[in-house]
């Protein structure tokens, strides 16, 4: 094939969230299923891109003997949570450029490819997604683990400026805008 495979494999801190049963996680062998499905649809793919906190993940998908397996040679030891609650996104040991460089470089990465496999209750999916659209001009083919793409159990999860209380501004004795109710 002329194009690459994108699998993004969160597992670390989505895998301790006890209180969010829709985050599921899974073992390499169930990515390597929907890669193949993936291949019986559109052609064999000579390279999988991946993208994953988990080292565990990479060496199994190292031993893929069918694709060029690319992925950072980086250490993910730092992904690793020291419990539940300790996740990504509030962590300040991993607000650094070099860990931001990194994500970013599996981002892009995972958008040039024009395919994806992956989970949906992670926002890089569906970055990933959308990034692989805007380049082709349409939707990429793609599968996921957890649940169909733009979920209502997902779509709204994050607050916008919008859900955010809007202080008066004294200068003008302006304020911000309406909420809606």
């Amino acid at each position: 094939g002329n194009t690459c495979i994108a699998v993004h494999v969160r597992h670390g801190d989505a895998c301790l969230d006890k209180y969010s049963l829709h985050r599921t996680c899974h073992d390499w062998k169930e990515y390597a299923e929907k890669i193949k499905i993936l291949e019986e649809r559109y052609g064999h793919q000579q390279t999988i891109f991946v993208a994953t906190d988990d080292q565990k993940i990479i060496e199994e998908a190292k031993k893929d003997k069918e694709h060029n397996v690319v992925f950072q040679e980086i250490s993910r030891e730092k992904y690793k949570p020291k419990g539940w609650g300790h996740t990504i996104d509030v962590r300040d040991d991993l607000n650094k450029p070099k860990v931001v460089t990194e994500f970013i470089q599996d981002v892009v990465g995972l958008g040039m490819c024009g395919m994806f496999v992956g989970t949906f209750t992670s926002s890089v999916a569906w970055i990933a997604v959308e990034l692989q659209a805007a380049r082709l001009g349409h939707y990429a083919p793609f599968i996921a683990l957890d649940m169909p793409y733009a979920h209502e159990r997902n779509v709204g999860r994050f607050l916008t400026w919008q859900d955010q209380p809007h202080p008066e501004t004294k200068q003008r004795g302006l304020k911000g805008p309406r909420r809606k109710k």
